[in-house]
């Protein structure tokens, strides 16, 4: 029971949970199994009163057996890699992925500032290998499960993979998540069997004396110019100054290419 009156303060928790005697001092023992197992996740999640939270096979104190949570299974780096300290700190409320675009044999990450789920109303995103969709995928924010540190208020989950085969049932080479939208969750999806049959060309920087964009490239069909200095503070964007006609760096360096 709750006998003490044990309450947590976490962001996504509203109400008060009962914890088993083992959980924390001073709360009495619980006879209810479902309540006990909520308890004592909700206090590992909190790190304070579980001296293995880290460990990826967990001691259920309640039952007195070892038994594996959602998550532990993942055991990528933090972010794949590919999001830096800058992006997480400046990542607010928003959720992106670790990636802008994926081979659909790719595996990659979800960091969300607002909320510890992920929707995927379309099903094209599969999680720890698993080969069928959820309609929500749950994030963490325990250090478990992909994220890179536990309680800052960061929501991860790392081991993401677009569903086996589902482009092909779709009839399509190419997908996308969130296009269209601010950038926020914007998730391009190619198809494996494209991967290096697009030439790409780096072109020449005639106008090295306008600075900011520190390489350009195009296709047949489009260019890219990678301009980290123009974003030091990505996601944080001053968009106009980017897209402004007289100060688009990005597109002079493509005329003059």
């Amino acid at each position: 029971g709750n006998s003490a009156g044990c309450v947590f303060t976490h962001p996504d928790i509203s109400n008060t949970f009962k914890m088993c005697n083992d959980c924390q001092s001073g709360c009495g023992g619980s006879t209810d199994a479902d309540e006990c197992d909520v308890g004592c996740h909700m206090a590992e999640t909190l790190s304070g009163f579980y001296n293995n939270v880290r460990d990826e096979t967990q001691t259920d104190v309640c039952r007195g057996e070892k038994k594996r949570r959602e998550g532990d299974e993942c055991t990528t780096n933090p972010y794949d890699g590919m999001l830096s300290p800058v992006f997480i700190a400046n990542i607010g409320q928003g959720g992106h992925y670790s990636r802008s675009a994926v081979f659909d044999d790719e595996v990659f990450s979800y960091v969300s500032g607002n909320g510890n789920f992920l929707d995927n109303p379309r099903g094209l995103i599969c999680v720890d290998g698993e080969t069928t969709p959820r309609d929500r995928i749950k994030l963490f924010d325990d250090g478990v499960g992909g994220d890179g540190s536990a309680l800052d208020f960061v929501y991860t989950r790392g081991c993401l993979s677009i569903c086996p085969g589902v482009l092909d049932d779709h009839g399509v080479q190419e997908e996308c998540i969130g296009c269209g939208g601010s950038g926020e969750r914007l998730l391009g999806i190619l198809h494996s069997s494209i991967r290096g049959t697009v030439p790409i060309k780096k072109m020449t920087d005639k106008s090295p004396n306008i600075v900011g964009c520190a390489s350009t490239y195009a296709t047949s069909h489009a260019f890219f110019a990678v301009c980290p200095e123009m974003f030091p503070l990505f996601p944080k964007v001053g968009a106009w100054d980017v897209q402004a006609p007289d100060r688009c760096v990005p597109c002079r360096k493509m005329w003059d290419s």
